[in-house]
């Protein structure tokens, strides 16, 4: 990940080039490739997912806010998996982050949103 940012790969740690010898390895052994995708999508705003998912109105609220969590990428936004628009925007962030990156199959952490913090977390 890129900053711990969801559907992203950290171009100094994983470039394309290695990563793409490193999978053609653990294949050849029979192994795969397996991408964990955590539900708080970072709060950034030069980051495209966070950026399309407030366009479409898609994190959960509280008081008519996005409620502001603390998770992997520190300040985070939960999608709301009740809105029908969220689908489809999860659907497309997966979609960019496929063509960024390869995987064999992906693990969705989300069962359950969970912040670190208690009570209102605030920016500062």
């Amino acid at each position: 990940m890129d900053g711990k940012k969801d559907f992203t790969l950290n171009p100094m740690n994983y470039p394309r080039p290695k990563l793409l010898e490193f999978l053609d390895k653990i294949h050849i052994i029979g192994m795969k490739y397996v991408v964990i995708v955590d539900s708080g999508i970072a709060v950034n705003a030069s980051y495209g997912v966070y950026q399309r998912g407030m366009a479409n109105d898609v994190f959960i609220k509280h008081d008519g806010d996005p409620f502001l969590g603390q998770v992997w990428p520190g300040a985070a936004y939960f999608p709301d998996v009740l809105n029908l628009k969220t689908v489809s925007w999860w659907s497309d962030a997966k979609i960019c982050g496929e063509k960024a990156g390869v995987s064999d199959s992906r693990y969705q952490e989300g069962k359950c949103f969970v912040s670190w913090c208690c009570g209102d977390f605030r920016l500062t």
